[in-house]
């Protein structure tokens, strides 16, 4: 009696183990790797092992193989049939082998590749509604006896709730894998209709500057003149934000003027500001004069929030301010860009960050602001957002203090 409610304990312990299994379906690797160190540790034995069913070649093979030897080891592919994993696949029940050396299941492979000597194996099929997943095996009872039919009872339980476990996460990786495609494909079109609207635009400017020049009309020219140039540095913001993001890179640091970079930005968005009524405001803190940074990604960063602010008002009018201010006794600095455009919904705020996202429909790439914050990290900084719906926007970069060129 006192022994089967030892043996109901320890059933229950299992159970109560083997429930951490669920949690890790997120990731079939760990998972695998649990399976494997809770029924080593159930079981008392020296190792186990784990090897997942191909239907396809209807062969086993491991996922996870732990220890030195393990490259070794995850190069091993069984027939059904082969050795006491595939004999206990094969048959879809537990093999008890207490003497591999007079068993002729036994494959030899493993040990010979690991160094580790086996001499004693429970094997257990992992079955779902009568599917084979694949084969639990534990090796070799620390005390040195046969494992017992209370050992078997618990692998059994075991091998169960890791079937389920296993299933889960496969369902879960194939479920996940077709939302990034699906997400892969509704970005691909995302993008293809922008760089579609880029070049209707850029034959649009064309058209215009043919004709200015057939007609002898300047002002038509001109026109299309500016329209070209206007999608071509949309088409060359495109490319140099892929670039920025692809590629790892640490910042070039070099003692610039940070304010006189906002200075030339803000130069360069006036025309666009002033067709939109929009006002462009600064307010410099004169200790920036002088600061240690990385100047072509910050002029990449405050394009891509200038930009945004302007897209933000949507040709309504309203004004985007930039700041710049000096902690000194934090050794920090801090950039904000403000507009008072359309604002941003808080739900959205967490993802505007993502390599992709756009808030702006075909309008936007979703590539620019996933730049920002790369090269704020860059530079071991911080951007942070505060925004309310029609009201406004402000993305707040703040930056460590450095008045000398430091090694990236």
């Amino acid at each position: 009696m006192r022994q089967d409610l030892n043996s109901l304990k320890k059933q229950i312990k299992t159970l109560y183990k083997v429930n951490e299994f669920i949690a890790s379906i997120g990731n079939l690797h760990r998972l695998l790797k649990l399976i494997m160190e809770e029924s080593k540790k159930a079981l008392c034995a020296e190792a186990s092992s784990l090897m997942l069913y191909d239907p396809e070649n209807k062969e086993l093979f491991f996922e996870v193989a732990l220890g030195k030897k393990g490259k070794g080891i995850k190069k091993i592919r069984l027939k059904l049939g082969q050795g006491i994993a595939g004999a206990s696949a094969k048959k879809r029940q537990i093999i008890n082998v207490s003497n591999v050396a007079k068993d002729s299941h036994f494959y030899q492979g493993a040990d010979s590749r690991s160094g580790f000597i086996t001499r004693s194996v429970l094997a257990a099929p992992l079955l779902r509604k009568g599917k084979l997943i694949g084969v639990l095996e534990v090796l070799n009872k620390k005390d040195k006896r046969p494992f017992n039919q209370e050992d078997v009872n618990l692998m059994e339980t075991i091998a169960a709730q890791a079937a389920i476990a296993i299933e889960n996460a496969m369902l879960y990786a194939e479920n996940l894998k077709a939302e990034r495609l699906a997400a892969v494909g509704q970005t691909v079109a995302g993008l293809s209709h922008y760089i579609k609207n880029l070049l209707t635009g850029i034959e649009m400017g064309k058209e215009m500057v043919h004709i200015g020049l057939e007609d002898k009309d300047r002002e038509t020219f001109v026109s299309g003149w500016e329209t070209t140039e206007e999608y071509l540095d949309k088409v060359s913001n495109l490319v140099l934000d892929m670039l920025n993001y692809s590629k790892e890179r640490k910042p070039l640091y070099r003692l610039t003027n940070l304010n006189e970079i906002i200075k030339q930005i803000v130069a360069s968005q006036r025309e666009r500001a002033k067709k939109e009524k929009v006002k462009l405001i600064t307010n410099f803190d004169s200790h920036l004069n002088e600061v240690s940074i990385d100047p072509q990604g910050m002029e990449r960063v405050l394009l891509n929030l200038v930009g945004n602010g302007l897209d933000a008002l949507g040709g309504k009018g309203g004004k985007v301010e930039i700041i710049t201010y000096l902690e000194k006794k934090k050794k920090l600095f801090q950039i904000k860009v403000s507009d008072t455009g359309c604002g941003i919904p808080e739900e959205q705020i967490k993802k505007i960050f993502s390599f992709f996202y756009s808030t702006k429909g075909s309008k936007g790439t979703g590539i620019g602001l996933a730049v920002v914050e790369k090269i704020i990290k860059e530079h071991q900084g911080k951007i942070k957002v505060t925004s309310k719906v029609g009201k406004g926007t402000t993305f707040t970069i703040t930056l460590p203090y450095l008045k000398k060129i430091i090694k990236s």
